[in-house]
Formats: structure tokens, sequence, C-alpha cells
């Protein structure tokens, strides 16, 4: 026959106090687990004021986050007859695509300048280029996360500077992203206090064309590109307008700082188990069942 449960207030408490030692060290365990699984988010930026981009070179890689390799490769690939302008105007040796700061002329770093806390002109990566009349030519811009971020980064936004409209018109336009093989579009683009730029259509359709000068050393030609979700790379294409023909002429914008957060890198399945093991043994004397009343 089953023994009586005993009521006596030690028994109560005995049968209590096991209990909740068993359930804290459940929890502790789970919340070991979670940590270890899930690493905090951290926010970056690749900020154009910290890196070097070759004056001319198509494509350059950085390491962001500080991690043992490069994580995040830039890639401009010219589409058609394009010709790179050259720097020289603007203090600068060698061909576009090159980094520049604003100084006053109608080169490459002249719009939608955001100054940096000490108070000088932030550095930004100029696409400065002639189309030569050809109405086909174009620039994609290919931006992807790689090493430590090739799972993905999240909150990634980024501005684009100039964009404005003379004797050519600058489109921004197949602004896209992938997570891995899926297609993710923006989540947002704003042109807040822009008057030089337009914004037309939404997800995939999104397009920013240029309606008016933007002028030297001002935001008027700005415009911010946000994908909320996680993403491994984006890109976006710049020219004139699809069909707009004769247009023969130096034009560029700028693309600011890449701003995004991403996950420490990860903690193996290896440590998640020392945690784990490690919590058991510390709460283990704590487990033991307290000893019977009755013996």
């Amino acid at each position: 026959m089953k023994a009586p449960v005993k009521t006596t207030p030690e028994h109560v408490c005995a049968r209590l106090k096991a209990s909740h030692v068993s359930g804290f060290f459940t929890v502790a365990s789970s919340l070991l687990v979670l940590l270890a699984s899930a690493p905090p988010l951290c926010a970056s930026v690749l900020d154009w004021d910290n890196v070097t981009w070759a004056a001319g070179s198509l494509t350059n890689s950085y390491n962001v986050i500080g991690s043992a390799a490069n994580d995040i490769t830039i890639t401009i690939t010219p589409i058609g007859n394009i010709t790179w302008q050259n720097g020289t105007a603007v203090g600068v040796t060698g061909n576009a695509p090159f980094t520049s700061v604003g100084n006053g002329n109608a080169g490459p770093g002249s719009g939608g300048l955001a100054p940096n806390a000490n108070g000088t002109a932030d550095q930004l990566l100029s696409l400065w280029m002639n189309s030569n009349g050809n109405a086909t030519a174009y620039i994609q811009v290919t931006v992807s996360f790689i090493g430590d971020l090739a799972k993905g980064v999240n909150a990634t936004s980024f501005a684009l500077h100039d964009i404005d409209q003379g004797s050519y018109t600058d489109e921004i336009r197949s602004i896209t992203a992938l997570n891995g093989a899926t297609v993710v579009n923006p989540s947002s683009v704003t042109n807040t206090g822009s008057t030089s730029d337009t914004i037309t259509g939404s997800g995939a359709t999104y397009k920013i064309d240029g309606s008016g000068n933007s002028d030297n050393n001002s935001s008027q030609g700005d415009a911010v590109i946000t994908f909320s979700s996680t993403i491994t790379q984006f890109s976006f294409i710049y020219g004139n307008p699809v069909g707009l023909t004769g247009i023969n002429s130096a034009q560029h914008v700028q693309l600011g700082d890449i701003n995004f957060t991403s996950a420490l890198p990860e903690v193996g399945p290896g440590i998640c188990c020392l945690l784990t093991c490690t919590a058991a043994l510390c709460l283990a004397p704590l487990r033991r069942r307290p000893k019977s009343l009755s013996e």
C-alpha cells in the first residue's frame, strides 16, 4: 500500500524546495542555451571616412565588424559605353569611382553632404560618369555581405546623394536585395526635405529620378533606402531613364555610409554544450533530494 503523503509543515517545505530547485535548474539551463544560440545584435557601419577606395577600381572588400576576414564586398559594374570621369577637378588623382568630399565645384561630392561630428564634410563614394549618349548604358552597384556576415544582416540603410537633373536626368532603379536566393524589396525609400529628386513606385518598382538641380553642398538631392528584413546583398542601377537619348555630359551620384545590424560571430554547438554542462555541474548539488523526514 502506498504510504500516505505527510502534510506537516516540515514535509511540505521539503517538497516545495525540491520542486523549486529542479525548476531553477531547468530555467537556468534553457537561458544558457538561448544565449549561446542567439548572440546579441550589433550596430555596424561601413564609413567612407575610415576605409580606402583606390581611384578607378571597380571592386573592394572591407572588414567592418572586426572579424578575422573581410565581411563586405562592393562591386561596380558598368554596362554599355560608360566613360569614367577624371578626378583632377576635385583634387583626386585618377578616374572615378573614388571617394571625395564636396569642395564647391560642380564635381562629385557637391551635393547632399552630411557633416561629421567635428564639422568636416563626409567622404562619399562618387560615381562620376558619362554615358556618351547611349540610352542603354548604366552602372550597377552590388554590395555583398560575406565572411562572418554571410548569413545576413538586418536594418540595412544607406543614402544616395546629389540625385538631380541638368543636361542629364539621374535615375536610381532596380533597387533590390537578396536573402540567399530570396528576393527582398526595399521596406522604404524616402527623400524627406529633398526638392531635386522624385520617388515613384513601391517595393520592386521603386525609382528615384532627378527633377531639379541640387545646389552645391546641399541635401536637396538626397534619398535614403532601407531594407528592414534580413539580406545577404543589395544592389541598384544608376543611369539615365531608360529610352532617354542624346545625353552626352558628365553626371554623378554618391553612395553614402552603409548602416546595418548583425549578430556577433556565432557561438558553436560545442560552446553551447559546454555552457549547459557547466550549469549542470554547478547546480547538481542543489538538485539532490532532501533527506526524507521518515528516514
